[in-house]
């Protein structure tokens, strides 16, 4: 598994590039798991985790379902604004991002 985590300094650099498209975002940090270099059986057994992910603090904001791919996006509010946002590919290439 391929674990990214941007944040700190590299995300205080980054702000002025992305200020146009977090549209007054506030995006503290980014933490990116990728399965792709993962066996098969590694996959299967996120993916099922996956299905079954259900956490009362989180809100789902989308279900997409393709032939081949799963999609989640969950939402975690507070105070009417999003705090935590968690998008769930399942699939082939499974990963899971969470900002």
């Amino acid at each position: 598994m391929e674990k990214v985590n941007i944040g700190g300094l590299l995300m205080l650099v980054a702000k002025p590039f992305m200020k146009k498209y977090t549209d007054g975002l506030n995006i503290s940090s980014v933490k990116v798991m990728s399965f792709d270099e993962c066996s098969q059986d590694v996959k299967l057994r996120f993916n099922a985790l996956a299905e079954r992910l259900n956490d009362d603090k989180y809100e789902v904001l989308l279900k997409a379902n393709e032939k081949d791919e799963k999609t989640r996006i969950f939402a975690r509010f507070q105070k009417n604004a999003i705090r935590e946002l968690i998008i769930v590919s399942m699939g082939d290439e499974p990963a899971l991002v969470r900002t």
